[in-house]
């Protein structure tokens, strides 16, 4: 073999091993991008859990003072006890309503995790390793 052939097969094999990189880095990216988006969707149900424990407790609180504000006189011109009461009492029933909703909402936020780890476990299989 003459150095030409010798340097010809070399740079063949460099081009070879950059191809496989390349697409080996394509992949990657795409299972990252693939995780993110189940990890995305795993932080809105976790989030969405979130927000009705806290509803939960902060109807406990209001109804702790609806106690306290129920039948006071106001002494400060500025502070209404009767809308303040009833500003909580309207708080209370749109948490409710969020409460009641949560069901829903779950399983809609469950459904998107489950489609985006399904979409990750469909491209590794489509990818051979």
């Amino acid at each position: 073999m003459n150095t030409a052939t010798l340097d010809q097969e070399e740079q063949s094999q460099i081009e070879a091993i950059r191809a496989r990189k390349a697409k080996e880095r394509q992949h990657q990216e795409q299972v990252d991008r693939l995780q993110a988006a189940i990890d995305q969707a795993r932080d809105r149900l976790s989030r969405a859990t979130d927000f009705k424990n806290f509803a939960e407790q902060r109807i406990k609180e209001l109804q702790q003072v609806q106690l306290d504000l129920v039948g006071c006189e106001r002494i400060v011109t500025n502070v209404d006890p009767t809308s303040q009461y009833l500003d909580s009492l309207l708080t209370v029933l749109q948490l409710r309503a969020a409460i009641s909703d949560f069901p829903r909402i779950a399983k809609h936020l469950q459904q998107q995790v489950e489609i985006a780890s399904s979409r990750l476990a469909e491209f590794n299989k489509r990818i051979p390793e």
